[in-house]
C-alpha cells in the first residue's frame, strides 16, 4: 500500500472515502455495505455468516455472492486506493487491516478514551470538540438502516462524548464551548434523558432559564406520549431547581465511599472490552438498570477487567459498592449478609438493618432511588445469588462478574472473557518484567507465553516469579513448564496459583461432570464431540450432551458449532486428577474402538463395503445402536475433514499404549477418506505411528498392511522408487504370514506403481494375478479398482479392446456395489476409451455423469478428470474456445491437489487446443511445460505421448528432430520395461 497517509475512511455520516484530498467513487450498493461493516471494526474478524446476514436481505445471498462481493472491493481498494493484501479471509470470516488512523471512527474513539481520562478540562473540551466535529450525521447513514445493533456503540458513544463535553463545559463556566454540539445530538436522541439533563443544564447555565424550563416540558411531555413513563429523578430535581431559580444540579446527592480494590498498573489486552464496559455503564442515568455481566474460566482475567473499569466510572458514579461473592468457595457469600455491608456504607445504623433478606433489600432499593452509584458484584455463583443484590432504578449500574453464563439476570448484557491473543500475553508479560528485560529473551518471552496458554493469570504468575529473582532468565522458567506434569507446579507464586484457580471451577462440579473432565484430560485429541464423551463414559449421546454442558457452563470447556476444546492448563490439571489407572484405560479403550468404527464406516460407505481394505481384530463398538452411520451418514469425508487432527493423535496414542491392532487398523481404514481431500500429512501421520506400533510388537500382518499404506502413499506422491520398496515389504510380509488378500492389495498397488514407470506388461501380469485372487475372494470393490487400473494400462497402450471388456466388466458390477470412490472414475475411464475409438458423442454424456458424481462426492480428483475429458469432447466437436476454457478449469483443480500426473495430461491437452487452434507458440509452450513436469514424476508413458505431439508442434524448427528423437527413444525404453 502506498501513500496511506492521503486515503481516509469516513463512516461517521454517510460513507465517503477519500484520497489525496479527493473522493474516491464507490458505487455498488452491496460493496459500499460491506465496506463500511468492515470499517466498523478495523483488524477484526466479522464472520462470513454476520456478514450475509447485514449485507444483503434474508435468504437472497449465498457465501458465493459474498466471495464475489470480497474479490470486487478487493479490487477496487487496490485499483483506487493502491491498497493490497488489507481485506483478509480469516478463518471462518474477514477483516479489513488498515490503519485505525484512516477511519474517521476510530479516529473520534482515540480522542474520547483521552479525554474521559483526562484531568485538564480545557484540554479535554479541545479534543472533545474536535472529535464530536468528525460527525456528519448518523453512523453510515443511507448504507444501513436497519443495522441498529451493529451501530449502537458508536452513536452511544457520541452521546457519551457529548454529555462529557457538557459537564467540562459547566465546571469551567462556558457553556457556549458545548451548546452547539449538545443542540445537535439531543435532537438526534430525544428519549436519553441524561443528555436532555445536560442540554437543560447548558440553557440555564447560558441565561435562557425560561427556554431550559419549556425544554423540560417538551421532554416530560414527550416521554409520557410515547414511552408511557415519567422523567427520572435526576431530571425531576433539575426541574424544581429551575423553578425556585437555584444553580442547576450537576452532581448527585451524596453517596457512599469508593470501595474497591487496587486498579493494576500493569492492566493491558482489554482495551475493547473496557470501552464496551464505559460505554454500557457510563452515560447515565439510563432507562432501566445496566447489569453488565464479565463471564469466563478461571485466570481470564475477569475481576481485574471489572475493577479497572470501576475505577475508570468512578468520575460518572457517586460511589461504588463493592463485594466479593466468593463463588466456587467452600461457603459463598450470603446475599443477606453482604446486604448488612453495603447498607451500613449507605449510612444505616447497625440497630436499624432489618433482619431478613428480604426487607434489607427492599430499604436497599430504596436508598438507591436517588443516588448514582456502581455495584461491582465480584465471583458471582447463581443468580439467586445476585438478585438480591440489584438496585431498582436506572440511576445505579451493575457490574457482575462470574465463571458462569447467568442467563437469567434480567436484561443483562453478557461480556465473554478468552485468553490472551499472544501479543497481548506478551505485552502484559513486558509489563510485569520490564520491556527491557522481555526485549532481551524475545523468543524466550513468546514460549514463555505460549506455555501459560496465554492465561492472564499465568502469564502473571510467571511474571511475578521472573520478577522476584533478578537473576532468573525467561529462558530458564519455559525449560521447566516444557514438562508438562510439573507445569502447574511452576506456576504458582505466593497467593496466586493456577491450581487454586482451576480448583475453584472444578469444586463446583456434580461426580458425573467431574468424572467427564478427567476422562477428557486423558485423551490426547485437540477437541472433542458428544459423542466422544459418550464413548468415554459409556452412555447415550444425550446423556453425554448434558453433561458437556455443565463443564461449558463452568468454563471448563469451549464449544463452537458442536465441538468442545479444553485449555491446555485444565488438561494439565485434569489429568492430575485422573480416574484410577484401569477405569481411565478403559475409557482411553472405548474411545479408540469408537474412533476405530467410525473410520471403517467412513470407508464403507466410500466402496460400499469392506473393500479394498484389509481389517485386524478388533470388534466394532459405538455407545448405543445406529450411532456410528448417523456420525457418518453419506458424508464421510466432511467427517474425516473435521475429525483429522483427532485421528491422528488418537492413532498415536493407541501406539504409545501398545494397541497395535488398533492403531494399524485405523491407519489403514483412513486411507479411503484422506486420499480424496489430499490430507497427505495426515495419512502419513496415522503410518508412521502404526508403523512404529506393529513392528515393536511384531506384529508382522499389520506391519505388512501398513507398509501397503505406505506404500499407496508414495505412489500417490509420485515417488515411485520408495513406494515400490514399501510394496515389495509388503508383500514379503503378506507372504510370510499367508496372508492371501493382503497379498492381492499389495499386488495391485505394486502393479499400478511398474504401469506409472512405463513397465507396463509387467503391471498387467500382477494386476491379472491379483483380479483371480479378488474374484474367487468376491471382494467386489478391489475387482471394481483392479478391473479399472488394468483398463488404464491398456488406454495408454492404445489397446481399446482389452480396455473395452474389463470396463464393461466394471461398470456391471457398480450397478450391483455402487462405490462412491470407483464410480465416476470408471465412467471417466469409459469417456476415454470412447474417445480413442473416434466416438465422442458418447464420450460426452459418460464424462458429464462423471463430473456430477465427483462433485456430489467431493472428489476433486475425479472432477479434475472428468473435466479433462469434457474438454478433450470439445476439442474434438471443434470448439476450441470452449475446450480451453473447460481445460484450464480442470488445471486448477489439479495444481490445487498437487496432481502432477492430471497436471502433465491437462497441460498437454491445452497445447493441442492452440496447436489445433494455430498458436504454435502458444502450444509449444503448454507441450513444453507438459513434458518437463512428467519427466520430473518419472512417468515414461505420458511423456512420449506428449513429446509426440510437441515434435508436431516444433515442426519446422530446429528442435522438432531432438523433440521425436527422444520420444523414439522413450517409447522403445517402455517396450523394453514392459
Amino acid at each position: 500500500m502506498n501513500d496511506a497517509h492521503e486515503v481516509s475512511f469516513l463512516i461517521l455520516g454517510p460513507l465517503e472515502i477519500h484520497r489525496g484530498g479527493r473522493p474516491a467513487e464507490l458505487t455498488r450498493p452491496a460493496v459500499r455495505r460491506l465496506l463500511g461493516l468492515l470499517l466498523l471494526r478495523p483488524g477484526q474478524v466479522w464472520p462470513a455468516d454476520r456478514l450475509l446476514e447485514l449485507v444483503w436481505e434474508p435468504g437472497t445471498a449465498a457465501y458465493g455472492t459474498l466471495h464475489t462481493t470480497v474479490s470486487r472491493l478487493r479490487r477496487w481498494l487496490w485499483q483506487n486506493l493502491d491498497m493490497t493484501d488489507v481485506l483478509v479471509r480469516d478463518g471462518p470470516g474477514y477483516r479489513l487491516d488498515v490503519p485505525p488512523a484512516l477511519v474517521d471512527a476510530s479516529r473520534f474513539m482515540a480522542a474520547l478514551t483521552k479525554a474521559a481520562s483526562g484531568e485538564e478540562p480545557a484540554a479535554d473540551i479541545d479534543g472533545l470538540r474536535a472529535a464530536l466535529r468528525l460527525w456528519r450525521g448518523p453512523v453510515l447513514d443511507g448504507c444501513a438502516e436497519e443495522w441498529t445493533s451493529v451501530l449502537q456503540d458508536l452513536e452511544r458513544a457520541r452521546v457519551h462524548a457529548t454529555c462529557l463535553l457538557a459537564d467540562r463545559a459547566l465546571d469551567l463556566g462556558k457553556p457556549e464551548l458545548a451548546m452547539p454540539f449538545v443542540t445537535m445530538t439531543a435532537e438526534a436522541w430525544p428519549y436519553d434523558e441524561a443528555l436532555q439533563h445536560r442540554f437543560i443544564g447548558l440553557l440555564n447555565a447560558s441565561g435562557r432559564r425560561a427556554e431550559a424550563l419549556r425544554h423540560y416540558e417538551s421532554v416530560r411531555t414527550r416521554l409520557a406520549h410515547d414511552l408511557g413513563v415519567d422523567p427520572s429523578p435526576t431530571l425531576r430535581q433539575l426541574h424544581l431547581d429551575l423553578l425556585v431559580e437555584r444553580a442547576p444540579a450537576v452532581t448527585s446527592a451524596a453517596a457512599p465511599p469508593v470501595h474497591l480494590p487496587p486498579d493494576l498498573r500493569d492492566f493491558t489486552g482489554r482495551g475493547e472490552q473496557t470501552e464496551r464496559l464505559l460505554g454500557e455503564l457510563g452515560n447515565g442515568p439510563h432507562h432501566t438498570v445496566v447489569v453488565s455481566a464479565i463471564t469466563g474460566g478461571g485466570g481470564v482475567g475477569k475481576t481485574t477487567l471489572a475493577v479497572h473499569a470501576a475505577h475508570r466510572l468512578r468520575a460518572e458514579f457517586a460511589g461504588v459498592l463493592y463485594a466479593d461473592l466468593r463463588s466456587g468457595k467452600r461457603t459463598p457469600a450470603d446475599p443477606g449478609a453482604v446486604l448488612v455491608t453495603f447498607l451500613r456504607d449507605l449510612g444505616v445504623e447497625p440497630a436499624a438493618v432489618p433482619p431478613g433478606t428480604e426487607e434489607r433489600a427492599e430499604l436497599y432499593r430504596s436508598l438507591l432511588a436517588f443516588r448514582r452509584v456502581l455495584i461491582v458484584l465480584d465471583d458471582a455463583d447463581t443468580e439467586e445469588q445476585v438478585l438480591p443484590l440489584l438496585p431498582g432504578t436506572s440511576t445505579c449500574g451493575v457490574l457482575v462478574t462470574s465463571r458462569y453464563t447467568l442467563d437469567r439476570l434480567p436484561g443483562a448484557l453478557h461480556l465473554e472473557l478468552r485468553e490472551f491473543s499472544p501479543a497481548h500475553a506478551l505485552e502484559l508479560l513486558s509489563r510485569i518484567i520490564g520491556r527491557e528485560r522481555a526485549e532481551a529473551e524475545p523468543e524466550a518471552a513468546r514460549e514463555l507465553v505460549r506455555l501459560c496458554g496465554h492465561l492472564p493469570l499465568a502469564v502473571r504468575i510467571a511474571g511475578a516469579r521472573l520478577s522476584a529473582d533478578p537473576a532468573a532468565t525467561a529462558a530458564d522458567l519455559v525449560a521447566r513448564l516444557r514438562d508438562e506434569r510439573l507445569r502447574l507446579d511452576e506456576l504458582s507464586h505466593g497467593a496466586l496459583s493456577i491450581r487454586a484457580s482451576l480448583a475453584v471451577g472444578y469444586r463446583g462440579l456434580d461426580e458425573r461432570a467431574a468424572r467427564l473432565l478427567r476422562l477428557l484430560g486423558r485423551l490426547d485429541s485437540p477437541d472433542f464431540t458428544a459423542a466422544t464423551g459418550a464413548a468415554a463414559l459409556d452412555c447415550p449421546v444425550a446423556e453425554a450432551q448434558r453433561v458437556f454442558d455443565r463443564l461449558v457452563r463452568a468454563r471448563l470447556l469451549e464449544v463452537e458449532q458442536g465441538r468442545y476444546t479444553m485449555h491446555d492448563l485444565i488438561r494439565a490439571y485434569a489429568r492430575e486428577l485422573a480416574d484410577p489407572a484401569d477405569e481411565a484405560e478403559e475409557a482411553l479403550g472405548r474411545v479408540l474402538t469408537w474412533s476405530l468404527t467410525l473410520a471403517r464406516r467412513a470407508h464403507r460407505t466410500q466402496y460400499g463395503g469392506d473393500f479394498v481394505v484389509l481389517h485386524g481384530d478388533v470388534a466394532d463398538w459405538e455407545p448405543e445402536p445406529g450411532l456410528a452411520a448417523a456420525v457418518i451418514a453419506d458424508d464421510p469425508l466432511g467427517w474425516a475433514d473435521d475429525e483429522r487432527h483427532n485421528l491422528v493423535a488418537l492413532a498415536r496414542q493407541a501406539a504409545a499404549t501398545g494397541r497395535d491392532e488398533l492403531c494399524w487398523d485405523l491407519a489403514v481404514s483412513l486411507v479411503s477418506v484422506f486420499e480424496v481431500h489430499w490430507h497427505h500429512d495426515e495419512w502419513r501421520a496415522v503410518h508412521a505411528a502404526a508403523l512404529e506400533a506393529t513392528r515393536a510388537a511384531g506384529n508382522r500382518r499389520g506391519r505388512a498392511a501398513v507398509l501397503t499404506g505406505l506404500g499407496y502413499l508414495l505412489r500417490y506422491q509420485h515417488r515411485y522408487e520408495e513406494a515400490a520398496r514399501s510394496l515389495e515389504a509388503a508383500v514379503k510380509l503378506f507372504g510370510e504370514v499367508e496372508e492371501v488378500y493382503g497379498l492381492t492389495l499389495a499386488l495391485v498397488l505394486a502393479a499400478s506403481t511398474d504401469a506409472m514407470r512405463g513397465r507396463c506388461h509387467r503391471a498387467l501380469a500382477s494386476y491379472e494375478q491379483a483380479l483371480a485372487i479378488v474374484c474367487a475372494a468376491g471382494d467386489v470393490g478391489t475387482e471394481i479398482l483392479t478391473l479399472r487400473s488394468i483398463a488404464e494400462v491398456h488406454l495408454d497402450l492404445d489397446q481399446p479392446e482389452e480396455a473395452e471388456s474389463r470396463l464393461l466388466r466394471a461398470m456391471a458390477l457398480l450397478d450391483l456395489h455402487d462405490s462412491h470412490r470407483s464410480h465416476p472414475q470408471v465412467l471417466s475411464r469409459c469417456g476415454e476409451l470412447r474417445l480413442l475409438q473416434g466416438r465422442p458423442t458418447e464420450a460426452r454424456p459418460l464424462f458429464e455423469w462423471a463430473l456430477r458424481l465427483a462433485r456430489d462426492d467431493g472428489s476433486p480428483y475425479a472432477e479434475a478428470h472428468a473435466l479433462h475429458g469434457l474438454g478433450l469432447v470439445r476439442l474434438a466437436a471443434g470448439d476450441t474456445d470452449r475446450a480451453k476454457r473447460t481445460l484450464r478449469e480442470a488445471l486448477v483443480i489439479a495444481e490445487k491437489i498437487r496432481d502432477g500426473f492430471v497436471q502433465a495430461r491437462v497441460l498437454a491437452s491445452l497445447g493441442e487446443c492452440h496447436l489445433r487452434a494455430g498458436e504454435v507458440e502458444r502450444a509449444t509452450a503448454y507441450l513444453t511445460e507438459a513434458a518437463l513436469l512428467s519427466r520430473r514424476l518419472g512417468a515414461l508413458p505420458i511423456e512420449a505421448k506428449i513429446l509426440t505431439v510437441l515434435a508436431r508442434a516444433q515442426s519446422g524448427s530446429a528442435e522438432a528432430s531432438g523433440t521425436a528423437s527422444r520420444a523414439r527413444e522413450l517409447s522403445e525404453r517402455i517396450r523394453v520395461l514392459g
